[in-house]
């Protein structure tokens, strides 16, 4: 326990109140003249009620209880608001300090421990009082709160409002977890929050060295080489900052982080990624971290969230590989979220009070649909601290005049770290989730990393982008088709336009679909997999009916309800054109595949 969390429990203010009441009723013997007698040897009646006077008015007396969590029933040491779980350990050290404060204290304690099994053992625990009324202060879908040793920072998004209550006002019945307290005083000066369009805006003044590390994680490099601020980023990643910090799971998503420049292959890290979602968070919440890729559908994990207690706010899942598989979060960020120690226990978090997630990479993280994308909100990080280190040889404690969160940051450093902890929280609760979908480069690096092929996917985006509505394409050739349906043919077709690679025709099949998904191509529209076969033996080959992004709706001619051909005007398809996702990517980043030459 933090030396400045034990004044609740070991404040000599709290212990003098609680003397007398130990005095007017005692569970040791004593003579007429009031000295400290031996227990009787045997359990004679007389000790019986001594002991029964120390568990029903003695422990509680000094605030021991069972918290009752359910069908659980959790000792802790409740003192003014402020509770911490307990051993047998802790409560036998603990009245030995309080009776060594008053006087003829020392003498009852060595009666206590001639009789040491009764008073000290383990039985102890299950023989503390049960308290039905109590329950821990948690964050509301609306309202959050963050406890520091001044007391109670409440967040409330509907009052647009930042307020700090004392302990002793907070609400009946109600308690804070000890481990959950900052060893921090809230500055009441930060009390007061900005705006929607201040808190969004670039910080051109002195200090806020965390809130400018924010922003400068959200920094593009323009054709100049400057680097410029990039709000709609920074919406993205303070939004997903305060839904971090914000104990109640409104939205069933992991942030990731990633950086925005990904490139083919390469792991460049070095963008600040982990300063927010560990060290920063780490300072925030009570939190762990854990290896990203010691999560692994092939490999036990069973032991892997072993860090994590029942106080537990916050799990970062650092440094997620190429291959990372994200499925395997999926019922942990939807469902219940059970932890097995090593050494014995097992404990379940509910859906709604689990700890959140955050997950950062050097990678874009593979998976398509709506099972990944509605668990996933994502964090583009620009490179501008890798720049100014590889590029100007400069630290970012010499951007920052210090390292952030170091021993040497400075009192005033770490007020204007908290007070952005309760904007962010703030603007979150107002705005909710902002952003969070991914940028063109995101998108197509993360279709690379699915497909497996920079080139295979090239090929396949012109092999879709010269289909013809009207006709049927296939996946392969075969003799009975007959020559005018080769060129028609997905695998011939790869062949020709990427001899350097070869490919099964199960990851041509699941590349095409993954690459038609992505630039928005129809295949087959809603019908699956469909097969023809072909000459006496009936030879079935996978075929294709591609819809183009600028023709939904097929070749543009149908029947209406009275029977008569319903063209598609113009302006329709001028409008689906304009919206065509091949057309605005390659405009924006990538050219179109070339076609070699000589073929």
């Amino acid at each position: 326990m933090k030396r400045s969390i034990r004044r609740w429990f070991y404040g000599s203010e709290f212990i003098s109140s609680v003397t007398s009441s130990i005095f007017n009723n005692p569970f040791w013997c004593e003579d007429q003249d009031g000295s400290v007698l031996p227990f009787p040897s045997k359990d004679s009646n007389d000790l019986n009620k001594k002991i029964q006077t120390y568990y029903s008015k003695t422990l509680p007396t000094l605030g021991f209880y069972s918290y009752v969590d359910g069908d659980d029933f959790v000792p802790v040491h409740l003192v003014d608001g402020i509770a911490v779980k307990v051993d047998e350990h802790y409560i036998r050290d603990y009245i030995k300090y309080v009776l060594s404060k008053i006087e003829g204290g020392d003498f009852i304690i060595d009666v206590m421990t001639q009789k040491y099994e009764r008073f000290f053992s383990k039985r102890i625990l299950t023989s503390l009082r049960p308290e039905f009324t109590i329950s821990p202060l948690k964050d509301k879908r609306d309202h959050a709160y963050r406890f520091y040793l001044n007391g109670v920072v409440k967040v409330t998004g509907s009052q647009d409002s930042i307020e700090l209550i004392p302990y002793s006002h907070l609400p009946e019945n109600a308690f804070v977890w000890a481990d959950q307290i900052i060893d921090r005083v809230y500055d009441p000066s930060f009390l007061k929050s900005p705006s929607k369009d201040e808190f969004e805006a670039e910080l051109t003044c002195s200090g806020h060295h965390f809130y400018k590390w924010c922003q400068n994680l959200c920094k593009d490099q323009n054709e100049e080489g400057k680097w410029i601020y990039n709000k709609n980023k920074f919406k993205s990643l303070a939004s997903g900052f305060g839904y971090l910090l914000h104990q109640k799971w409104n939205e069933y998503k992991c942030v990731i982080f990633v950086d925005s420049d990904l490139e083919d292959g390469k792991a460049n890290g070095r963008t600040g990624k982990s300063l927010v979602l560990d060290d920063a968070l780490s300072n925030a919440v009570e939190s762990v971290t854990v290896e990203a890729d010691s999560l692994k559908k092939d490999r036990s994990s069973k032991f892997l969230f072993n860090g994590v207690n029942p106080t537990t706010q916050y799990i970062c899942l650092d440094d997620a590989c190429k291959d990372f598989e994200f499925s395997t979060l999926f019922s942990k960020i939807t469902g219940p979220f059970t932890c097995e120690k090593k050494y014995g226990g097992i404990f379940q978090f509910s859906k709604s009070d689990k700890p959140k997630i955050g997950l950062s990479s050097n990678h874009p993280i593979i998976g398509e649909g709506s099972s990944f994308v509605d668990r996933q909100h994502i964090v583009e990080v620009g490179g501008f601290y890798r720049f100014h280190k590889m590029e100007l040889n400069k630290d970012p404690h010499q951007i920052h005049g210090g390292w952030l969160f170091d021993e040497d940051w400075s009192d005033e450093n770490w007020k204007e770290f908290d007070a952005f902890l309760a904007y962010s929280l703030l603007y979150y609760l107002k705005e909710g989730l902002l952003g969070g979908r991914t940028s063109n480069n995101y998108g197509y690096r993360k279709l690379v990393a699915s497909v497996g092929s920079t080139p295979l996917v090239n090929v396949l985006q012109r092999f879709l982008d010269e289909s013809d509505d009207e006709l049927t394409y296939y996946q392969k050739y075969v003799e009975e088709m007959g020559e005018d349906l080769k060129d028609l043919c997905l695998d011939q077709y790869v062949n020709l336009h990427c001899s350097e690679e070869e490919f099964s025709l199960k990851t041509l099949h699941t590349s095409l679909n993954l690459v038609a998904d992505h630039f928005g191509y129809r295949i087959n529209r809603g019908q699956g997999r469909i097969q023809k076969r072909f000459g006496v033996n009936k030879v079935g080959v996978n075929s294709y009916k591609i819809t183009s992004p600028s023709k939904p709706f097929g070749s543009g001619s149908g029947v209406d309800d009275s029977g008569k051909e319903n063209e598609i005007d113009e302006d329709t398809y001028k409008l689906f054109e304009d919206l065509d996702p091949v057309k605005k990517f390659e405009k924006t980043l990538l050219p179109k595949p070339v076609i070699p030459t000589g073929v």
